[in-house]
């Protein structure tokens, strides 16, 4: 006779409940003493008996059905949350966009915003040259000038035009600048492509801008920029651009502007590749003569402070700008803790006192935990709302959906993944908060304002739509890092300048730029109005 008992059973699956029929054994079968059949107990014994133990076997379609689940468990769990939340993301930085834009219209009217709520930023004649006082840039008065600078970029490298100048002129521009209480702009230019710093005496597009720009009493800084430049002999190869042009350039860049008390200062080492991975801490080496030939960072620390005292030759009274390590990014080597080197920092040096401020830059991929608490954070979104899917699919009404998610409450491994997936949460907000981004900026340049140990400028920041370009970079979170980055350079009184006022750079659309290409719109008219 058949075994009694239930014809169907529920078999537990890894990941889904299935109705299996359950196989019908023999009752003589149970009474083996094996406690299985017959058959099956002579076979165990006989391999228990045997020497060698049978192979585990697993058949094709065994194998692929396992991997079939495994994938599917991927992507239900981890790749369709992250898609998810990217989209939601991606459509809602451009709605967000859209929506300040629109806000700020309402709001302003035809008025064109201004930086920092409005305060005046104009500096007069009187109150020039500046120089330093501890972390502060100060006028001959001794009351601090802050920089609220707008970077106004090269829009062609081979022309040696700034840009804009195709769509409008320069009186035009100059006072879009002004309307909108910036008081400074920092001028990239290339000493290489300049036809002016290279002996020919044809009209000049940037004596143009820097006469224009001065006009209307807003300072100027000069940063020259290091496209083909090598600083040594050893380094030179290659190069249409040596050391000794460059050092000529920047003192005829001193002595054409020492007369213009608005052209305030000069930075020394912007925009190459050498300037990335000089330490300031090779600055004090360079004065104490601990340089290796073969020590590309330190070679260029060494020119760097050559530059500042052949533009000292020229001009006693600018301000010399100095640039850190990773993208002028971490200036930690000024140290003076740093008992492997004697030599006193640049800021310290008899011939350049009173006169140095160090530059750095901060942009949202130079912080790689924004990116990381993003994809955390977005993941963990994604992991609800694929629960919320779930409990929707159910039959019944929000009540009994409730109730059985309750019971999967109760489930220690449904229990576990609930808590792990609120951790990682709770560690994406730490992650991305205020109070890491601070303690990251202090170790890396902050120190130095924190101290009031020497002005330290912000010389470029800024902030973009994200595009599909940013998913190949890896560069998200932009958000975070623009709340914490403006409310560090609030509550510190930073100097900054802002990347970029350009609509357009070496022919292409500048997606960090306040303008549009035709330079007549704001893009962004919220960005402009909510910086410090």
């Amino acid at each position: 006779e058949p075994f009694p008992g239930p014809k169907w059973v529920v078999r537990r699956h890894p990941f889904a409940v299935r109705l299996a029929p359950r196989s019908r054994a023999r009752p003589a079968d149970r009474t083996s003493e094996y406690g299985v059949g017959d058959e099956v107990a002579e076979k165990r014994a006989m391999s228990s008996d045997s020497d060698e133990a049978p192979k585990a076997h697993m058949s094709w379609p065994r194998f692929a059905a396992r991997a079939w689940h495994l994938l599917k468990y991927i992507v239900k769990y981890f790749l369709l949350p992250f898609f998810v939340g990217f989209g939601i993301d991606f459509q809602l930085s451009i709605v967000m966009y859209d929506c300040l834009d629109w806000l700020a219209c309402v709001r302003l009217g035809s008025k064109v915003p201004q930086a920092g709520l409005g305060e005046p930023a104009l500096v007069h004649r009187e109150e020039l040259p500046l120089s330093t006082d501890g972390r502060w840039i100060v006028n001959q008065l001794g009351t601090h000038v802050r920089f609220r600078c707008i970077n106004w970029n090269s829009g062609d490298f081979e022309a040696a035009a700034v840009g804009g100048m195709h769509a409008m002129p320069v009186s035009h521009i100059v006072a879009n600048i002004s309307a909108m209480n910036f008081n400074c702009v920092r001028l990239p230019y290339f000493p290489e492509a300049n036809p002016w710093l290279q002996g020919r005496r044809e009209p000049n597009m940037l004596h143009t801008v820097v006469e224009g720009l001065t006009a209307a009493r807003l300072m100027v800084v000069l940063s020259s920029q290091w496209r083909n430049l090598q600083v040594h002999d050893a380094l030179r190869d290659g190069a249409d651009f040596s050391e000794q042009a460059w050092l000529h350039s920047l003192q005829d860049m001193a002595a054409r502007y020492a007369s213009n008390p608005y052209v305030v200062g000069h930075d020394l080492l912007g925009g190459g590749p050498a300037h990335g991975f000089a330490r300031l801490r090779d600055l004090r080496l360079a004065v104490s003569g601990g340089l290796t030939e073969n020590d590309t960072a330190s070679v260029a620390a060494a020119a760097a402070i050559r530059g500042a005292r052949a533009i000292s030759e020229k001009d006693r009274h600018a301000l010399l700008i100095f640039d850190g390590l990773d993208f002028d990014a971490d200036s930690s080597g000024s140290r003076m803790s740093d008992e492997a080197v004697v030599a006193v920092p640049p800021h310290m040096l008899t011939d350049l006192l009173g006169r140095v401020v160090y530059e750095a830059h901060d942009f949202s991929w130079l912080h790689g935990e924004f990116f990381w608490a993003w994809l955390m954070h977005w993941f963990c979104i994604g992991q609800v709302l694929v629960v919320a899917f779930e409990l929707k699919r159910r039959r019944g009404g929000w009540k009994v959906r409730l109730h059985r998610f309750q019971r999967d409450l109760q489930r220690p491994r449904r229990m576990s993944f609930y808590i792990a997936i609120l951790s990682l949460w709770a560690f994406s907000v730490w992650l991305s908060s205020y109070r890491r981004y601070e303690k990251n900026v202090s170790e890396r340049w902050g120190f130095l304002v924190e101290d009031d140990i020497v002005p330290v400028w912000l010389g470029e920041f800024g902030i973009s739509p994200i595009t599909y370009a940013d998913v190949l970079r890896g560069d998200f979170g932009k958000w975070a890092w623009w709340r914490q980055v403006t409310r560090y350079i609030r509550e510190r009184e930073l100097d900054y300048g802002y990347w970029a006022l350009n609509g357009d750079r070496f022919g292409m659309q500048e997606d960090f730029g306040i303008f549009f290409h035709n330079y007549t719109r704001l893009r962004h008219p919220w960005l402009v109005a909510s910086l410090p």
